[in-house]
Protein backbone atom coordinates (compact mmCIF):
# COMPACT_ATOMS: atom_id res chain seq x y z
CA UNK A 1 0.00 0.00 0.00
CA UNK A 2 1.47 3.80 -1.16
CA UNK A 3 1.52 5.67 2.48
CA UNK A 4 2.31 9.05 0.16
CA UNK A 5 1.17 12.09 1.33
CA UNK A 6 -2.88 12.59 -0.16
CA UNK A 7 -1.81 15.40 -2.25
CA UNK A 8 0.12 13.20 -4.60
CA UNK A 9 -3.46 11.95 -5.44
CA UNK A 10 -5.55 14.98 -5.89
CA UNK A 11 -7.23 13.54 -9.15
CA UNK A 12 -8.93 10.42 -6.94
CA UNK A 13 -8.91 12.20 -3.94
CA UNK A 14 -12.69 12.33 -1.94
CA UNK A 15 -14.35 15.49 -1.07
CA UNK A 16 -13.67 14.43 2.83
CA UNK A 17 -10.18 13.91 2.00
CA UNK A 18 -10.06 17.39 0.35
CA UNK A 19 -11.84 18.67 2.83
CA UNK A 20 -9.88 17.67 5.67
CA UNK A 21 -6.84 18.51 3.59
CA UNK A 22 -7.79 22.06 3.04
CA UNK A 23 -8.87 22.61 6.63
CA UNK A 24 -5.12 20.54 7.38
CA UNK A 25 -3.54 23.55 5.41
CA UNK A 26 -5.21 26.60 6.89
CA UNK A 27 -4.05 25.06 10.62
CA UNK A 28 -0.67 24.43 9.95
CA UNK A 29 -0.17 28.08 7.62
CA UNK A 30 0.50 26.28 4.75
CA UNK A 31 1.72 28.89 2.05
CA UNK A 32 -0.68 27.47 -0.92
CA UNK A 33 -3.09 29.53 -1.86
CA UNK A 34 -5.80 28.88 -2.36
CA UNK A 35 -6.77 25.34 -0.25
CA UNK A 36 -7.75 22.64 -2.98
CA UNK A 37 -11.61 22.89 -2.44
CA UNK A 38 -13.56 19.84 -3.60
CA UNK A 39 -15.40 21.16 -6.57
CA UNK A 40 -12.19 22.28 -8.19
CA UNK A 41 -11.38 19.09 -8.56
CA UNK A 42 -13.84 18.05 -10.98
CA UNK A 43 -16.05 18.80 -13.84
CA UNK A 44 -19.00 21.03 -12.48
CA UNK A 45 -22.31 19.44 -12.40
CA UNK A 46 -25.11 20.48 -15.11
CA UNK A 47 -27.24 21.56 -12.22
CA UNK A 48 -25.18 23.92 -10.57
CA UNK A 49 -24.31 25.83 -14.16
CA UNK A 50 -28.13 25.39 -14.51
CA UNK A 51 -29.41 27.03 -11.45
CA UNK A 52 -26.50 30.19 -12.03
CA UNK A 53 -27.64 30.84 -15.24
CA UNK A 54 -31.04 30.79 -14.49
CA UNK A 55 -30.77 33.02 -11.09
CA UNK A 56 -28.23 35.77 -12.99
CA UNK A 57 -30.82 35.81 -16.09
CA UNK A 58 -33.73 36.78 -13.83
CA UNK A 59 -32.13 38.79 -11.48
CA UNK A 60 -29.99 40.81 -14.34
CA UNK A 61 -32.90 41.37 -16.31
CA UNK A 62 -35.33 42.34 -12.93
CA UNK A 63 -32.54 44.85 -11.65
CA UNK A 64 -32.01 46.54 -15.31
CA UNK A 65 -35.91 47.08 -14.98
CA UNK A 66 -36.24 48.26 -11.76
CA UNK A 67 -33.24 50.79 -11.91
CA UNK A 68 -34.45 52.29 -14.90
CA UNK A 69 -38.22 52.75 -12.94
CA UNK A 70 -36.00 54.13 -10.04
CA UNK A 71 -34.37 56.99 -12.26
CA UNK A 72 -37.60 57.30 -14.80
CA UNK A 73 -40.44 57.40 -12.76
CA UNK A 74 -39.12 58.40 -9.22
CA UNK A 75 -36.58 60.89 -10.55
CA UNK A 76 -33.84 59.34 -8.48
CA UNK A 77 -30.77 61.21 -10.20
CA UNK A 78 -27.92 60.14 -8.46
CA UNK A 79 -27.28 57.04 -10.90
CA UNK A 80 -23.45 56.78 -9.02
CA UNK A 81 -24.76 56.49 -5.71
CA UNK A 82 -27.40 54.04 -6.64
CA UNK A 83 -24.01 52.07 -7.70
CA UNK A 84 -22.06 53.06 -4.49
CA UNK A 85 -25.38 51.33 -2.55
CA UNK A 86 -25.38 48.37 -4.84
CA UNK A 87 -21.50 47.98 -3.40
CA UNK A 88 -22.18 48.83 0.23
CA UNK A 89 -24.48 45.41 0.15
CA UNK A 90 -22.03 43.36 -1.48
CA UNK A 91 -19.96 44.26 1.02
CA UNK A 92 -22.30 43.55 4.15
CA UNK A 93 -24.00 40.53 2.32
CA UNK A 94 -20.47 38.82 1.88
CA UNK A 95 -18.53 39.78 5.10
CA UNK A 96 -19.15 36.58 6.68
CA UNK A 97 -18.99 34.29 4.26
CA UNK A 98 -15.13 36.20 3.17
CA UNK A 99 -11.84 34.69 3.45
CA UNK A 100 -9.41 37.38 4.21
CA UNK A 101 -5.75 35.94 3.79
CA UNK A 102 -4.60 36.99 0.49
CA UNK A 103 -1.18 36.71 -1.32
CA UNK A 104 0.32 40.44 -2.21
CA UNK A 105 -0.08 39.45 -5.88
CA UNK A 106 -3.63 38.13 -5.90
CA UNK A 107 -4.46 41.73 -3.99
CA UNK A 108 -3.11 44.00 -6.90
CA UNK A 109 -5.40 41.86 -9.30
CA UNK A 110 -8.33 42.58 -7.16
CA UNK A 111 -7.76 46.26 -7.09
CA UNK A 112 -7.55 46.29 -10.64
CA UNK A 113 -10.13 44.55 -11.06
CA UNK A 114 -12.15 46.66 -8.39
CA UNK A 115 -11.20 49.42 -10.43
CA UNK A 116 -12.81 48.07 -13.47
CA UNK A 117 -16.14 47.35 -11.93
CA UNK A 118 -17.04 50.30 -10.06
CA UNK A 119 -15.75 51.99 -13.30
CA UNK A 120 -18.66 49.33 -15.35
CA UNK A 121 -21.42 49.33 -12.95
CA UNK A 122 -20.48 53.93 -12.80
CA UNK A 123 -21.37 53.92 -16.62
CA UNK A 124 -23.91 51.40 -17.09
CA UNK A 125 -26.03 53.36 -14.57
CA UNK A 126 -25.16 56.71 -16.08
CA UNK A 127 -25.86 55.69 -19.61
CA UNK A 128 -29.03 53.62 -18.05
CA UNK A 129 -30.60 56.85 -16.62
CA UNK A 130 -30.22 58.92 -19.83
CA UNK A 131 -31.02 56.02 -22.42
CA UNK A 132 -34.15 53.95 -23.18
CA UNK A 133 -33.91 50.60 -21.05
CA UNK A 134 -33.89 48.86 -24.78
CA UNK A 135 -31.37 50.73 -26.80
CA UNK A 136 -29.67 50.31 -23.03
CA UNK A 137 -29.79 46.55 -23.97
CA UNK A 138 -28.85 46.56 -27.49
CA UNK A 139 -25.63 47.90 -26.28
CA UNK A 140 -24.67 45.17 -24.24
CA UNK A 141 -24.95 42.99 -27.12
CA UNK A 142 -21.72 43.31 -28.24
CA UNK A 143 -20.08 42.31 -25.18
CA UNK A 144 -18.88 38.94 -26.37
CA UNK A 145 -16.98 40.34 -29.20
CA UNK A 146 -15.15 42.54 -26.91
CA UNK A 147 -14.77 39.62 -24.81
CA UNK A 148 -13.68 37.68 -27.65
CA UNK A 149 -10.81 40.26 -28.12
CA UNK A 150 -9.80 40.97 -25.11
CA UNK A 151 -9.37 37.56 -24.23
CA UNK A 152 -7.35 36.83 -26.58
CA UNK A 153 -4.72 39.95 -26.22
CA UNK A 154 -5.00 39.45 -21.96
CA UNK A 155 -4.77 36.16 -21.48
CA UNK A 156 -3.28 34.68 -24.99
CA UNK A 157 -6.19 32.17 -25.38
CA UNK A 158 -7.00 31.57 -29.08
CA UNK A 159 -10.40 31.19 -30.69
CA UNK A 160 -11.58 29.56 -33.33
CA UNK A 161 -12.25 32.33 -36.38
CA UNK A 162 -16.11 30.89 -36.56
CA UNK A 163 -16.31 32.57 -33.09
CA UNK A 164 -15.56 35.64 -34.64
CA UNK A 165 -17.27 35.17 -37.41
CA UNK A 166 -21.04 34.69 -35.40
CA UNK A 167 -20.45 37.34 -33.21
CA UNK A 168 -20.93 39.82 -36.93
CA UNK A 169 -24.32 39.66 -37.44
CA UNK A 170 -24.91 40.26 -33.72
CA UNK A 171 -22.89 43.41 -33.74
CA UNK A 172 -23.92 45.03 -36.72
CA UNK A 173 -27.64 44.38 -35.97
CA UNK A 174 -26.93 46.09 -32.47
CA UNK A 175 -24.75 48.79 -34.08
CA UNK A 176 -27.85 49.88 -36.72
CA UNK A 177 -30.22 49.74 -34.34
CA UNK A 178 -28.42 52.54 -32.40
CA UNK A 179 -27.57 54.26 -34.99
CA UNK A 180 -31.37 54.78 -36.35
CA UNK A 181 -32.52 56.08 -33.21
CA UNK A 182 -32.08 59.73 -33.52
CA UNK A 183 -32.81 60.42 -30.15
CA UNK A 184 -30.40 58.76 -28.79
CA UNK A 185 -28.16 61.35 -26.40
CA UNK A 186 -24.64 60.99 -27.51
CA UNK A 187 -23.35 61.31 -23.75
CA UNK A 188 -25.64 58.42 -22.54
CA UNK A 189 -24.59 56.30 -25.82
CA UNK A 190 -20.36 57.12 -25.32
CA UNK A 191 -21.39 55.52 -21.29
CA UNK A 192 -23.08 52.73 -22.30
CA UNK A 193 -20.67 52.02 -24.82
CA UNK A 194 -17.96 52.58 -22.57
CA UNK A 195 -19.74 50.57 -19.96
CA UNK A 196 -19.80 47.86 -22.62
CA UNK A 197 -15.79 47.68 -23.02
CA UNK A 198 -15.59 47.41 -19.25
CA UNK A 199 -17.74 45.06 -18.55
CA UNK A 200 -16.19 42.65 -21.34
CA UNK A 201 -12.10 43.40 -19.25
CA UNK A 202 -14.23 42.68 -16.02
CA UNK A 203 -14.86 39.67 -17.30
CA UNK A 204 -11.44 38.42 -18.05
CA UNK A 205 -10.01 39.86 -15.18
CA UNK A 206 -12.61 37.64 -13.08
CA UNK A 207 -12.37 34.97 -14.96
CA UNK A 208 -8.35 35.14 -14.14
CA UNK A 209 -9.06 34.94 -10.69
CA UNK A 210 -12.00 32.53 -10.24
CA UNK A 211 -10.53 29.89 -12.11
CA UNK A 212 -6.48 30.51 -12.11
CA UNK A 213 -6.45 31.74 -8.56
CA UNK A 214 -9.47 29.65 -7.52
CA UNK A 215 -10.83 32.44 -5.49
CA UNK A 216 -14.54 31.44 -4.47
CA UNK A 217 -17.11 33.71 -5.52
CA UNK A 218 -17.98 35.21 -2.54
CA UNK A 219 -14.51 36.03 -2.08
CA UNK A 220 -14.14 37.51 -4.36
CA UNK A 221 -17.43 40.12 -4.98
CA UNK A 222 -16.37 41.29 -0.74
CA UNK A 223 -12.61 42.12 -1.96
CA UNK A 224 -13.96 44.08 -4.39
CA UNK A 225 -17.00 45.78 -3.41
CA UNK A 226 -14.94 47.81 -0.80
CA UNK A 227 -12.79 49.37 -3.12
CA UNK A 228 -15.55 49.83 -5.58
CA UNK A 229 -17.69 51.54 -2.95
CA UNK A 230 -15.30 53.91 -1.89
CA UNK A 231 -14.06 54.91 -5.57
CA UNK A 232 -18.07 55.40 -6.51
CA UNK A 233 -19.15 56.91 -3.18
CA UNK A 234 -16.09 59.46 -3.48
CA UNK A 235 -17.49 60.06 -7.29
CA UNK A 236 -21.21 60.48 -6.04
CA UNK A 237 -20.02 62.88 -3.60
CA UNK A 238 -17.85 65.44 -6.23
CA UNK A 239 -20.15 64.61 -9.30
CA UNK A 240 -23.38 64.34 -7.66
CA UNK A 241 -23.24 67.15 -5.44
CA UNK A 242 -25.82 69.53 -6.42
CA UNK A 243 -27.99 67.31 -9.19
CA UNK A 244 -30.60 66.05 -7.28
CA UNK A 245 -31.98 66.37 -3.83
CA UNK A 246 -31.37 63.22 -1.86
CA UNK A 247 -34.72 61.37 -1.70
CA UNK A 248 -37.13 62.37 1.54
CA UNK A 249 -37.55 60.10 4.36
CA UNK A 250 -41.02 59.98 4.42
CA UNK A 251 -40.78 58.66 0.61
CA UNK A 252 -41.32 54.79 1.37
CA UNK A 253 -41.71 53.23 -2.16
CA UNK A 254 -38.24 54.98 -3.67
CA UNK A 255 -36.21 53.67 -0.92
CA UNK A 256 -38.21 50.05 -1.44
CA UNK A 257 -37.14 49.89 -4.58
CA UNK A 258 -33.69 50.93 -3.76
CA UNK A 259 -33.31 47.98 -0.60
CA UNK A 260 -34.62 45.47 -3.71
CA UNK A 261 -32.49 47.33 -6.41
CA UNK A 262 -29.13 46.36 -3.86
CA UNK A 263 -30.72 42.93 -3.30
CA UNK A 264 -30.75 41.93 -6.67
CA UNK A 265 -27.23 43.69 -7.40
CA UNK A 266 -25.79 40.95 -4.80
CA UNK A 267 -27.85 37.77 -6.13
CA UNK A 268 -26.78 39.01 -9.91
CA UNK A 269 -23.15 39.45 -8.77
CA UNK A 270 -22.69 36.05 -7.17
CA UNK A 271 -24.49 34.05 -9.57
CA UNK A 272 -22.31 36.21 -12.31
CA UNK A 273 -19.13 35.17 -10.43
CA UNK A 274 -20.51 31.68 -9.66
CA UNK A 275 -21.16 31.22 -13.23
CA UNK A 276 -17.45 32.51 -14.71
CA UNK A 277 -15.92 30.34 -11.80
CA UNK A 278 -18.13 27.31 -13.89
CA UNK A 279 -18.09 27.90 -17.37
CA UNK A 280 -16.19 31.05 -19.34
CA UNK A 281 -15.85 34.82 -19.56
CA UNK A 282 -17.82 34.19 -23.48
CA UNK A 283 -20.13 31.97 -22.66
CA UNK A 284 -21.82 34.11 -19.41
CA UNK A 285 -22.24 36.88 -22.11
CA UNK A 286 -23.74 35.07 -25.01
CA UNK A 287 -25.90 34.06 -21.84
CA UNK A 288 -26.45 37.77 -21.23
CA UNK A 289 -27.96 38.47 -25.16
CA UNK A 290 -30.84 36.56 -23.85
CA UNK A 291 -31.63 39.17 -21.34
CA UNK A 292 -32.34 41.35 -23.91
CA UNK A 293 -35.47 39.77 -25.21
CA UNK A 294 -36.60 39.87 -21.28
CA UNK A 295 -36.32 43.63 -20.71
CA UNK A 296 -37.40 44.12 -23.79
CA UNK A 297 -40.98 43.46 -22.39
CA UNK A 298 -39.88 44.74 -18.85
CA UNK A 299 -38.64 47.93 -20.52
CA UNK A 300 -42.46 48.76 -21.93
CA UNK A 301 -44.06 50.32 -18.46
CA UNK A 302 -40.51 51.45 -17.38
CA UNK A 303 -39.20 53.66 -20.15
CA UNK A 304 -40.53 56.81 -21.60
CA UNK A 305 -39.37 56.03 -24.86
CA UNK A 306 -42.11 53.91 -25.42
CA UNK A 307 -45.31 56.06 -23.87
CA UNK A 308 -47.63 57.63 -27.07
CA UNK A 309 -47.84 61.65 -26.62
CA UNK A 310 -51.50 62.21 -27.47
CA UNK A 311 -52.98 66.03 -27.35
CA UNK A 312 -54.50 65.39 -24.23
CA UNK A 313 -50.93 65.00 -22.10
CA UNK A 314 -50.20 68.78 -22.95
CA UNK A 315 -47.59 67.64 -25.35
CA UNK A 316 -45.03 65.69 -22.90
CA UNK A 317 -41.56 65.85 -23.99
CA UNK A 318 -39.73 62.96 -24.97
CA UNK A 319 -37.57 61.74 -21.65
CA UNK A 320 -40.29 62.72 -19.55
CA UNK A 321 -43.42 60.30 -17.89
CA UNK A 322 -46.99 60.77 -17.27
CA UNK A 323 -48.43 58.94 -14.66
Amino acid sequence: MCHCPLKHHDGRMTSAEAVAVARGARVSGSPEWPPTLPQALGRPGRARVAIAALVWLLTGASMSSLNKWIFTVHGFGRPLLLSALHMLAAALACHRGARRPMPSGTRRQVLLLSLTFGTSMACGNVGLSAMPLDLAQLATTTTPLITLALSALLLGRRHHPLQFAAMGPLCLGAACSLAGELRTPPAGCGFLLAATCLRGLKSVQQSALLQEERLDAVTLLYATSLPSFCLLAGAALVLEAGVALPPAPTDSRLWACILLSCLLSVLYNLASFSLLALTSALTVHVLGNLTVVGNLILSLPASPHHRPHSPRDGGSKPGTVTV
